[in-house]
């Protein structure tokens, strides 16, 4: 665990947050202490993987609801994909903007934190944290 602190536009406006990082995210304790299913967990791996190779480092609604879609484990219908995309919003992991009647969904500050602190394989396992 780190104590770490970021400055970050997350919220719309640079503000600067401070937060804990679970820097193992890969022991067993951390694994069982999510709520999200295996393939709630699947979905966010990928729209964040997603979020990080676009170039605007966002994505829209449609396109991230379509990753449930073709999802390994099990797939999501539209209606889970948007709960698991609202869930993830309350919980800061992301950010939903509204452009011109458009919905796109962009890393929020826990990520941004797991991201910047955490060890590249962390970042593909920090759902075992939501």
């Amino acid at each position: 665990m780190k104590v770490a602190r970021m400055r970050s536009k997350a919220s719309g406006v640079q503000e600067t947050y401070f937060g804990i990082v679970d820097l193992n995210s890969s022991d067993a304790f951390s694994k069982l202490a999510s709520p999200l299913g295996k393939a709630e967990q699947e979905f966010f791996r990928r729209v964040v993987a997603d979020i990080l190779a676009s170039e605007d480092k966002e994505i829209d609604s449609a396109s991230a609801k379509n990753i449930g879609r073709d999802l390994t484990t099990s797939k999501l219908n539209g209606a889970e994909a948007e709960a698991c995309l609202e869930r993830l919003e309350r919980g800061f992991w992301l950010v939903k903007a509204v452009y011109d009647d458009e919905v796109r969904y962009k890393l929020g500050v826990r990520s941004e934190f797991q991201q910047r602190y955490a060890p590249t394989e962390a970042m593909e396992e920090q759902v075992s944290e939501i």
